[in-house]
């Protein structure tokens, strides 16, 4: 059967594969070029973020260092011994001077307030408040913490009263404590260096400043996470004490964190982390705009080339265009006319020249295999009639043996008398059940049967009788079970049945009860109606043990030998 042409012709193929080039360039270079800018617009943008966390570590530092100067200062006026109400002007002065001084104060050695600003706490013991525990002995550094005594009498504020504590002891000559000047800085002088470190355009591009405790707790930052814990990777690496940046996932998105640590050699330092982050997409937003442009720029230097690429191909493609031409109307008229020979360039004009060669040769070859045809029909017709009667043979002879197969398999595991399957197909079969169990996480059994008292009906009446008691037994147990339960006779009197799908033991032994009762009726034989019992063993297999099939046949035949040593005609269930 001929194969159908091609569609595309050699000048698209050109245009494609010159695109195709193209634009595989193109992408290469824009994945280069992508790589490089991100990676440089990333770290620009990290850079700008650490400057800005170490412009905010240092007006830190700076500022709890001016604030120990001022209270240092304090302290020699009130060492000097200067008057309550001079020393209570010169604290409300430097309070208006430096509004972030929520309360300042002078305590006794006893922690009694003997002088503070706007005269609030005086008189009240401030023993136990833990900046003037800790400046007992030396200068003292309270971390963030809310008010305690001055919440009630502070003025109300936007935000809950947040404070720093500094406190610096002053010593009598001899050494001793003579008092404590403590001063509480307000939160608000964090979050207003904080506001004028971010010019208005960071503050546009979501830049934001993060004050984070030692123990993970945000001081300041956005409002959803304050006085909230965080455990990101900036954190734990500007708490090694490194500056730089880097990007990282946080609880509300991507984002770019420069980090850095305030000071903790001196006694002042607070040990606070320093992050200032962006948004990744508005970080890397001029990137964007980069790369949209290389986009467009490789589109159209594509569309360039793909043209230029058109006007090749046609030049090139023309020669062979005349070719085909003359190749498809030869085919559909099915004349003998020679091909013209073209021109344009080597190529062309030795495929024309090859192809009128290949025709002419062609003919020849044509007429000489429609002669060796015609022999050949005649001699394949009768080589196909005579195997064509093999085949038909050759299948006879193949369903005749599978026939023969299928029979001599049933006959191997049948037994002849009774029609049950016998001892080998019972020993097959069992692996199998007991592997259905453990996959079904269901229990089976074994139960092992024999007629009591079968002896004496042979002796008695015959094997014929014998035989006979055998096939009605068969038949009243395979109807006292299920059609998918499995009854086999081993061999004499011996019989078992394969019970599969059982929720526990007393459903095999209802089964075993069924047998018993169906044995009731006697058997009909030629000389005499005669009655007899069975004793059944039974061995149950739970998915969950792992037992052997010998040994789970072994358990059920030394169950019906218990039966029978009990005093026959009824169930024992093995161990």
């Amino acid at each position: 059967m001929p194969h159908s042409a091609p569609k595309t012709r050699l000048a698209s193929w050109i245009r494609l594969a010159v695109l195709a080039t193209v634009a595989s360039t193109t992408i290469a270079l824009f994945l280069v070029v992508d790589h490089f800018a991100e990676n440089y617009a990333r770290q620009q943008s990290g850079d700008r973020l650490q400057q800005l966390a170490w412009q905010m570590k240092d007006a830190l530092d700076r500022g709890i260092h001016e604030r120990f100067v001022d209270v240092q200062l304090l302290t020699s006026l009130a060492a000097s011994g200067q008057a309550p109400a001079d020393l209570r002007a010169t604290l409300n002065n430097l309070q208006v001077s430096q509004p972030y001084y929520a309360w300042i104060g002078l305590a006794d050695s006893s922690g009694k307030v003997l002088v503070a600003t706007g005269g609030l706490l005086e008189g009240v013991d401030v023993s136990q408040r833990p900046w003037f525990q800790g400046a007992k002995a030396n200068v003292f550094t309270g971390d963030y913490h809310p008010a305690v005594l001055l919440e009630k009498k502070l003025p109300q504020a936007n935000e809950p009263w947040r404070f720093i504590d500094v406190a610096v002891p002053i010593q009598n000559n001899d050494g001793s404590l003579k008092g404590i000047i403590g001063a509480h800085l307000s939160w608000g002088w964090a979050r207003d260096l904080a506001h004028r470190l971010l010019d208005p355009a960071q503050q546009h591009y979501g830049v934001e400043v993060l004050i984070v405790r030692k123990d993970g707790t945000i001081l300041l930052g956005p409002k959803q996470f304050e006085e909230k814990k965080i455990d990101t990777t900036s954190f734990q690496l500007s708490q090694t004490g490194q500056a730089s940046s880097i990007s990282e996932s946080w609880p509300d998105g991507q984002y770019i964190t420069g980090y850095a640590k305030t000071n903790t050699e001196s006694s002042n330092g607070m040990g606070w982390s320093i992050l200032v982050r962006q948004p990744s997409r508005v970080a890397m937003e001029d990137f964007k705009h980069l790369e949209h442009r290389i986009i467009m720029a490789g589109g159209a230097l594509a569309l360039l080339l793909a043209f230029v690429a058109a006007l090749i191909a046609r030049r090139l493609a023309k020669p062979l265009n005349v070719l085909t031409s003359a190749i498809e109307k030869r085919t559909g008229d099915e004349s003998d006319a020679d091909l013209p020979v073209v021109g344009g360039y080597r190529e062309a004009h030795l495929l024309a020249t090859t192809l009128t060669n290949l025709i002419n040769t062609e003919k020849v070859q044509r007429h000489a295999l429609h002669r060796l045809n015609n022999n050949l029909e005649s001699e394949v017709a009768a080589r196909t009639t005579e195997l064509r009667a093999a085949a038909d043979q050759l299948q006879q002879a193949l369903v005749e043996q599978n026939a023969a197969k299928e029979e001599l398999q049933r006959i191997v595991l049948l037994d002849t008398l009774t029609g049950l399957p016998n001892r080998r197909a019972f020993h097959e079969e069992l692996p199998r059940a007991m592997a259905r169990s453990q996959r079904n996480a269901h229990a089976m059994a074994v139960l092992f049967l024999d007629l009591d008292g079968f002896k004496g009906i042979n002796d008695t009446y015959g094997h014929e009788a014998g035989d006979l008691v055998l096939r009605e037994f068969a038949a009243r147990i395979r109807a006292s079970v299920r059609v998918t339960d499995m009854v086999a006779r081993l061999a004499g009197d011996e019989f078992t049945v394969i019970l599969e799908q059982l929720s526990q033991a007393s459903d095999a032994v209802d089964v075993a009860q069924k047998l018993l009762d169906s044995m009731r009726s006697s058997f009909a034989l030629a000389e005499a109606n005669v009655t007899l019992s069975s004793s059944v063993g039974v061995a149950m297999f739970m998915a969950d043990k792992s037992v052997t099939p010998d040994q789970l046949i072994h358990a059920a035949d030394q169950a019906m030998y218990a039966a029978k040593r009990a005093g026959k005609n009824r169930i024992q269930l093995a161990d």
